[in-house]
């Protein structure tokens, strides 16, 4: 009969208490989960992306604003010059052609 007392008032109790204990643990540690994932994660997760693409649109705007104001510009400018040297070197070779070369085969 101890043994019985000692396994019905003792063992099982302890047994079930301790049970209890854990599934009241786990539910606590799966709702503190819950709530980091809930309230800390995906807020946090949501605005890093909403900051990347911030970023990224900013650097679109910024590579658009760069090919438009200084690229095109720089390209123009360089193919503008590009053509007054070209000119000047067709001048040049006129005036060569026409006072050194001329001459020079008529003499």
């Amino acid at each position: 009969a101890g043994a019985e007392g000692v396994y019905e008032y003792v063992l099982v109790p302890a047994a079930q208490g301790t049970v209890a204990l854990s599934r009241g643990l786990a539910s606590g540690i799966v709702a503190g989960a819950e709530g980091v994932y809930n309230y800390v994660l995906q807020p946090g997760a949501q605005m890093a992306a909403a900051g990347l693409t911030m970023l990224g649109n900013g650097l679109t705007t910024a590579a658009g604003a760069t090919y438009e104001y200084v690229l095109v510009p720089a390209a123009w400018a360089t193919a503008a010059g590009l053509r007054v040297l070209g000119n000047g070197l067709v001048a040049g070779a006129e005036l060569v052609f026409e006072y050194v070369l001329v001459p020079a085969v008529k003499a």
